[in-house]
Order: structure tokens, then sequence, then C-alpha cells
């Protein structure tokens, strides 16, 4: 695109580009970049049909904004090329929310650009938007990194087309969460803890036992989607109620997308699996017929579910098998990994036309099969009681385990003298006997717990072997404060 472009051009010929989006909360996306010498210059705009038009003068105006406030001028100051920096401001006069990001696009031979992308939200959307604000933040974080990599090799033209293909998959996802995500309320009717219905309690035990621990992320593979919906609205009891937009419904989209499409997407390996990492839970229907190894048809979600902030519990309920990926240290150490694997292997294709697949990891799901007695306990004084007032019942058991989690996070910080200090096994065993934990079950249900509350906290408990303990010490005097 050319940056000399006026702006009725820049917006008349992208005006079309989000037309297949609807209603996904964000009414434009516009790019911005520094000049030394013109000041902010608009690279793109994506115009969302379905909203009531901007003008387009308007539009340029705002992108251009956000390059002289005072959040880009310390953005400058600090000179931190690795940072993205976000800024969410209302602009009354255009009925809009812009939501900012401000990173460093090109970084080649000591020349670095600052850029700005930014969001702009309707009014009359923007409380519904902000229940997916953090999910929208992670993704547009990730979405800028890979868009800075074709801006420092060869193909810079390749940079704006896998921006605009990210963007197209954001507000896809986000029609679909605005359409099928689960309410902040619901009917117990609906899940498998009402009275009326039968399950089987020993799997469903094994299934809440490790759903808490994976910090309530978990993904139902199944084959009828009653059976899928019913599951994902029972896990979703136990996950806090602004959080449950985060829980998608079952989906199947068999060859929704060509193979080449596929091979260029950084979040789908193949046109039958439909992952989205960040969410809470969500559910993957898929055909009734089993392979002799139940763990081969999730390799290609295996990659994927790396992406995601924590790790997720995998219930197959064709087997009543359980898969998780990893413990918190483990998983967030992967996900690094597994982005920086991927932005190389971006590197390489746009710098040398061939990528490399060399660098995947070979982690696997490790198969689980653990209740624990605090679970079956609840279980039982749950199936005791009427279904008016199961749900309390189970707000109470979530608050107390929050409660629990808090406890916890204030003995760390004493104990560690606020990260001074090391926690090994013996002070893990001294914790346990102080707080009344009955094994290290437990004690890793409430850890987790924690970990959504003061993320970094699991790391104190269990270290992960490849993060270095300088590493750990920093993120223990950081994060407890």
């Amino acid at each position: 695109m050319d940056d000399f472009q006026s702006i009725h051009d820049i917006v008349s010929s992208l005006k079309s580009d989000l037309s297949d989006c609807y209603n996904c909360y964000c009414a434009v996306f516009t790019l911005s970049e520094w000049d030394n010498i013109l000041g902010p210059v608009t690279r793109g705009v994506w115009y969302n049909r379905f909203y009531t038009p901007i003008a387009d003068d308007a539009i340029i105006a705002l992108s251009k904004h956000i390059l002289n406030s005072e959040l880009s001028n310390s953005t400058q100051k600090t000179r931190d090329l690795k940072e993205i920096h976000t800024k969410l401001e209302i602009n009354n006069n255009e009925n809009v929310a812009v939501l900012s990001f401000i990173f460093y696009g090109v970084v080649k031979k000591r020349c670095s650009i600052l850029s700005a992308f930014s969001i702009l939200i309707p009014l009359v959307e923007f409380s519904d938007f902000m229940n997916f604000y953090d999910f929208v933040i992670l993704r547009i974080t990730w979405c800028l990194q890979v868009f800075r990599i074709p801006q420092t090799g060869k193909k810079k033209e390749l940079g704006l087309e896998v921006l605009k293909r990210d963007i197209q998959l954001l507000c896809r996802l986000l029609m679909h969460l605005k359409t099928c995500s689960l309410s902040d309320i619901i009917n117990i009717e609906s899940t498998l803890l009402c009275d009326k219905v039968y399950y089987d309690k020993i799997f469903l035990c094994k299934i809440l036992t490790s759903h808490l621990k994976t910090c309530g992320y978990s993904i139902v593979i199944g084959s009828d989607d009653s059976d899928i919906d019913d599951m994902i609205r029972t896990l979703a009891l136990f996950v806090a109620p602004e959080c449950r937009r985060l829980c998608l419904i079952s989906r199947h989209v068999p060859h929704c997308r060509s193979s080449e499409d596929c091979s260029k997407s950084l979040y789908h390996n193949t046109d039958e699996w439909v992952y989205e990492p960040g969410l809470r839970i969500q559910g993957l229907r898929v055909d009734d017929k089993l392979t002799d190894s139940p763990l081969l048809e999730l390799e290609s979600l295996l990659r994927d579910s790396q992406l995601a902030p924590y790790p997720s519990t995998v219930i197959d309920l064709r087997t009543k098998q359980l898969f998780v990926t990893g413990d918190v240290s483990r998983h967030q150490y992967l996900c690094v990994k597994e982005k920086n694997s991927r932005l190389q292997e971006l590197w390489l294709e746009t710098e040398y036309g061939y990528g490399d697949n060399n660098y995947r990891n070979n982690e696997e799901f490790v198969s689980v099969d653990q209740s624990h007695s605090i679970i079956e306990k609840f279980l039982s004084e749950l199936s005791t009681l009427k279904d008016s007032i199961r749900v309390h019942f189970i707000n109470i058991f979530t608050h107390t385990l929050k409660r629990r989690s808090l406890t916890l996070i204030r003995y760390l910080e004493v104990a560690t003298r606020r990260g001074k200090l090391n926690f090994g096994h013996p002070e893990i065993r001294q914790l346990m006997r102080d707080l009344s934990y009955v094994d290290e079950i437990e004690l890793q249900i409430i850890i987790s717990t924690a970990e959504i509350i003061k993320p970094g906290i699991y790391y104190i408990l269990y270290p992960d072997v490849p993060v270095q303990i300088n590493q750990t010490r920093q993120i223990m005097s950081t994060l407890l404060i």
C-alpha cells in the first residue's frame, strides 16, 4: 500500500475486507507509523460495514492520534523494542472507544519505526466487548509479534497480508463468541449436576479434579453435540461468572478452509480441528470413528494448545479418557518456546522461502486418572440437595477455593519474604501441615486457583527445570508485591 495515498483512497480500497465478519464488536482496525518528515502516516484501514460508518477523516485522525500521546512518548524514551504497550481511550465525539497497541514495527540495522495498531469499538458495544478484553489483548499482541517478522525481511508486503488474515480470524471468533458463548448465569438443569441426570460420578470426579488443576481451562472432545455442551456447561459452573463468556459450545467445521489457507494459518493446523487458544472451555466435535490410539487424533491439537496462557484438560467423552498438557510451569515454558519457534519458522519462510519443521516440540499429552477426596465429598453433598439450591452450593465451593488460594498467596509472601528466599520441598511439607492440606493434589488445586489471581505464583512451589534459578527469583520478587 502506498503511504502517500489520499485518505479516501486508503479507506475505500479496504472497506470490503471485513464485510464477512459482521457483528463482531470491532468497527474499524487501523495501522499507522511514525515518519520523521511527515509525522504519523496511516498504512492500513480495515473497515466493518456492519456498523454505522465513521467519517474517513475521523478514522485517520484517530489512528494518528495515539502516536502523539504520552504513552508513545514514554515508549520512545525507554526504547524497548520488544514491548507492545496498550492504551484504551473513549472518544465521545465519534462515539467510539479506541484500543491501541504501540510497538516498534521494523527493527533492522538499528533502524526502528514506531507503530500503532488501533481498534475502534462503538460505545454501544463497549460494555460487552470488555468481557473479552484480556483475550483480545493476548490475541492481538501475538498477531503483532507475527506482523513484525515480515517487516524485517525481504517480503515486507507479506506483513499487511498476515495482519489482515489474523484480523479476520479474530473477528470471526468474536462474532461466534457473541452468539454462541455461555451466559453469566447457567441453569443447573442444563448440566450434568442436575438431579434428573445420571452420569458416571467417578469419571466426573476425575474431570473436575483435573479441570481445577489446570486453572479452569478444558477442551471437551466428543461425537455428540448435546453431550459436549452439557459437559461444557457443567465445567463452566466452576469458572467465575465474568469468565463464562469465554466458554464456547461445540463446533465442527470440516474442510472449512483450503489446504493452502491452513498451511499459512498460525493458529489452525488442519481443516478439521477448530481450536482457539485462550478460551476457557471449548468443545470440539469429531467423527465417531475411533483409531487404535486416541492420542494420534490429538497431535494436530497439541501445538495450538501450547499457545494458550494456561494448560488444558482434554476430555475425550468417547473413550472416557483425560489428558493434560503438563502443569502450569511446564506449560508456560513450552508456550514461550512454541511462540519463538513459530516466529523463527515465519522468519525463515519470509527470508529464504522455506520453513523449518525440525524445531517443533515433541511434548505429548499426559494421561491422568486422579480424583480427590474434596471433590468426592463435594459431589456427595451436592447429590443430597435440591436443584433449586445446587447452584448456590457450587458458588460457595468455588468461593471457598478462592479464599483458600488467597490464604496460600499470603502464606508464600511471608514465607519467602516477598521472593527473597527460595521455597523447597521441606518448606512445602511444612506448608501442607500449616494449612491442613490432605495431600499434594489438594495443594495443586489451590495453587492453580491462586495462579489466576496472582499470575506467576505457581513457579514458587513448582519451578520447571528449564526455567533458570535467577529467572524464578525475578518472578518471585516482581509478582509477590
